[in-house]
């Protein structure tokens, strides 16, 4: 595991560091998108809501797709698996932290899948964190404060006396 112990080191900074940048962007994009959205839907009906919910979880499924890839393109082109079939099932389970056996790669690349394991589960978390709170915005898309929950509970809520 030494011998190949600073490259995948000098790989990881690089990998999590472009993951994160390529999640960022994208929850950015979609976020821009599910605004636009809320205000053309705003005051409408639970299908307009549907409208919202159903494209920002498609389009967490492809980021999570895009950044799945970007660590199959990796393990593929260092040789760290035997094609790239392999590179993307081996990507495919570390990244969401299934993992099965015939996926595993060679004894000296598996601190790397150890590092995309982490960051799969922190970006999995990041989006799901997201996704929470664009099903909470769509809940009081009718509500003049477009869904922010701080509003609603200041207006019910009142300090003592």
């Amino acid at each position: 595991m030494t011998d190949t112990l600073p490259l995948q080191l000098a790989l990881a900074a690089p990998m999590v560091g472009g993951t994160v940048v390529v999640h960022l962007l994208g929850l950015a994009g979609i976020a821009k998108a599910s605004r636009w959205m809320e205000l053309r839907f705003r005051r409408r009906g639970q299908i307009e809501r549907l409208r919202i919910l159903l494209p920002v979880a498609f389009a967490l499924v492809a980021l999570h797709t895009i950044e799945i890839w970007m660590y199959a393109v990796m393990f593929h082109l260092v040789g760290a698996t035997r094609n790239f079939e392999h590179a993307l099932f081996f990507s495919l389970t570390t990244y969401s932290t299934a993992g099965y056996d015939e996926a595993a790669l060679p004894g000296h690349w598996r601190v790397m899948g150890g590092i995309e394991g982490i960051n799969g589960i922190l970006l999995l978390g990041w989006s799901t964190a997201f996704l929470v709170a664009a099903i909470e915005r769509t809940r009081h898309v009718d509500e003049p404060s477009m869904g922010d929950p701080s509003a609603a509970l200041k207006a019910e809520w009142e300090p003592p006396r």
